[in-house]
Parts: C-alpha cells; structure tokens; sequence
C-alpha cells in the first residue's frame, strides 16, 4: 500500500487503498508543515495495511475473475483459449507472487509455430488479466512486466494477392461469396464491415454505404462511409 499523503482542503492525512478508494487516517492542523506523518497517522495507516493487504491469490483464480469481467463473448473466447493454455502451462495452482515474466517467454518459446501476432496476443490477454486483478484490489502487484523493446509485436500483413491469384479465388467460389469478395476488391472494405452492411444504409445517389466502424468503442464514431 502506498504511503499516507496530506490532503491540504480538509487538512487530514489519507491513503489510497489497493483498488483506488481514498481512506481518511485523521486530522492534522500541522500537517502542511511536516515532512512525515505523525505518529498517530502512521499507526493508523499500519493497522489498515495488515487488514486491506489482499490475499496470495492462484493464477487460476484471477483468470475466473477476469473472465466474468469480460461482457465481449468474442473477446472472453479468445482470452480463455490463450490463459486456459497459458495455465496448462505454468500449472493452476501457481500463486500469482510467483509469476515472472520468463514464465511467459518460456511458454511462447514452446509455440514453436505460432507468429508474432499470435504471440501478441497472448501477452495481452495474460497481463490483461493481472492488470485487471491488481486494479480491483484482488492482488498487491505483479511482475509480468516487459522490459521495453522486448515483446513481441503484432506482424503486418505482407501477402498480396495477384491480379490472377484474385480471379482464380472468386471464380471457385460459391456465388454468395464472390459477391463478398467482388465487393471487397471493388471497395477495399473489410469482409465484416460488408458482411454488417444494411440496405438502409446504402445511398446509391452519393455512391456510398455506411458501416459498422470496427474502432467505434474506442472512437465513439458508430459508422464509417465506404465509396
């Protein structure tokens, strides 16, 4: 727990508890003038950092946590897939104090098949779920951090399809999806934004269509014209 710091409008001294909530230790007129706590507040905050201080939590317990906390399905699929392999890994009953950043890279060296993306994407999911634990109070800290520059990143996309390549894909397809795959070439949409498209949204007079836009949480922008 953090140490007791001086909140000069009301003239206490408070801490912040695991979790973020802000606990008053008492007042001190002098407070602005002194370098430490008095005796008083530091008793005080003592007795509530033995009594707040989280329990030694399982690596499988936080991942239970984690999971219930996720309301995306899609997403809550791909982060169990990835911790469920992780905790394969390491073993469920590892205490989370326990965890240390080569627990991770050991088990991304034994995915001797797997891309960087993928890599990636594991790292994610995993220090999601600690970040997660860790900001509601369940554990103290954690220490899956990556020094800088040494975790994998996601890849970019470098195959490019050529002009024959192209048409030997929508000639074998079935007619409902060369449909999709015309619209694709013609556009340059992606293959849910079309698969989401709506006829309502279509405005043939300005040659355009509305889209779900993928980043809309993030953005807050719902749609995106396609031309």
């Amino acid at each position: 727990m953090k140490k007791p710091w001086f909140r000069q409008q009301s003239k206490t001294w408070v801490v912040t508890l695991p979790g973020g909530r802000i606990k008053t230790l008492g007042k001190d007129e002098h407070g602005a003038t002194r370098k430490y706590p008095p005796p008083q507040i530091e008793a005080a905050w003592h007795a509530i950092d033995r009594q707040a201080k989280p329990k030694e939590m399982l690596l499988c317990d936080v991942v239970a946590k984690y999971l219930d906390y996720l309301t995306n399905p899609a997403t809550r699929k791909t982060a169990q897939e990835h911790l469920d392999r992780f905790m394969a890994f390491t073993g469920k009953k590892i205490k989370v104090s326990a965890l240390r950043v080569h627990h991770v890279t050991d088990f991304l060296r034994s995915k001797t098949t797997w891309a960087d993306s993928t890599k990636a994407t594991a790292i994610s999911r995993i220090t999601s779920a600690l970040n997660y634990a860790q900001g509601e109070g369940y554990i103290e800290d954690h220490k899956v951090r990556f020094a800088k520059g040494k975790k994998p990143r996601y890849g970019r996309r470098e195959t490019i399809l050529t002009h024959e390549q192209q048409k030997n894909l929508e000639d074998a397809s079935h007619p409902a999806l060369r449909r999709i795959l015309v619209a694709m070439r013609e556009s340059g949409a992606r293959p849910g934004e079309l698969c989401a498209a709506r006829i309502e949204k279509v405005e043939l007079s300005n040659r355009v269509i509305m889209v779900p836009n993928k980043s809309r949480e993030k953005t807050g922008i719902k749609e995106r014209p396609i031309y």
